[in-house]
């Protein structure tokens, strides 16, 4: 088996998985929904599906997929597999920022 087959098997896996994670999400909750279900929502599960879980799911694979390219790019960038932002203080620089930006800018 070459090892571009063994690549593109574990990628379609890798795909399988995060689709039936999204299709799991959008399904299942104190409302439980079906496929056969979709063709006649009611009002309410079509407001908790769209208005609800649907942008949740997609915030959650944007921040997801952000976090990942600025980790990949942070190790890129200083060249270290292990770098991370523990090690290098960028978490604490982070929180310093949390908190200036909680006393510049207060929730009203």
């Amino acid at each position: 088996m070459s090892d571009r087959l063994k690549v593109s098997i574990v990628l379609f896996f890798v795909l399988a998985l995060i689709v039936g994670g999204f299709v799991w999400g959008l399904l299942t909750g104190t409302i439980d929904l079906s496929f056969s279900s979709f063709t006649n929502l009611t009002d309410i599960e079509r407001d908790i599906l769209f208005k609800i879980r649907l942008p949740r799911l997609l915030a959650a694979f944007i921040v997801g997929a952000a976090l990942a390219v600025a980790g990949a790019s942070f190790q890129g960038v200083l060249q270290n597999p292990l770098a991370g932002p523990y090690i290098l203080g960028v978490s604490s620089g982070a929180g310093a920022g949390v908190v200036i930006a909680s006393v510049l800018l207060p929730i009203v």
